[in-house]
């Protein structure tokens, strides 16, 4: 993911062989049919196939467009009012927003989070859910592994208030069954 390529070609895109091969025999065709079309195809074929930069995408401003939607893609787990982790494959955290930092300082990996065997969530780009418990603070931990890039996803919401209406229902309903067992 964080590879340095231009135009977002990959390996097998920009590969010289092929590209060169492709280019050489338009090349030919154009010298036998003196085509300039073809010939101007297969210099702009070898030019990307050397440089590994495509003027299409400049043209287009594709790159632009890539750049700013992973601009604010970027955006999301800064600016999110709840936590978020992101952890790397050994546990450390790589990331954490500015409500993460504030409210859960005290996470420094993976493991305070409870999960022994965030390999396999990792490996498998499982869902799993988790509480955690923090200064009287319930949290839910949603964690969602990425095996393409080798991190653990944590996104925390605050069920402190869910937990004590849920406490509130539970109460409820004894008194409810313990006022029908007087009648």
């Amino acid at each position: 993911m964080f590879k340095k390529q231009s135009c977002n070609m990959n390996n097998l895109e920009a590969n010289i062989r092929i590209r060169i091969i492709i280019a050489t025999l338009i090349l030919v065709y154009a010298f036998i049919n003196i085509s300039i079309l073809m010939g101007m195809m297969s210099i702009y074929l070898y030019y990307t196939g050397f440089k590994r930069f495509c003027f299409t995408y400049d043209i287009f401003k594709i790159n632009k467009n890539y750049s700013l939607n992973n601009y604010y893609l970027s955006l999301l787990p800064k600016y999110r009012p709840s936590p978020v982790f992101i952890f790397n494959s050994s546990g450390e955290i790589v990331f954490k927003n500015n409500t993460a930092d504030k409210e859960l300082s005290h996470i420094e990996s993976v493991k305070y989070v409870g999960i022994e065997d965030f390999d396999h969530i990792i490996s498998e780009d499982a869902f799993q859910i988790v509480f955690l418990e923090h200064k009287k603070k319930f949290y839910q931990v949603e964690l969602k592994g990425i095996s393409d890039e080798s991190f653990l996803l944590a996104y925390v919401t605050d069920v402190t208030e869910v937990m004590a209406l849920n406490d509130a229902i539970e109460e409820t309903q004894r008194e409810v069954i313990y006022a029908m067992g007087e009648i």
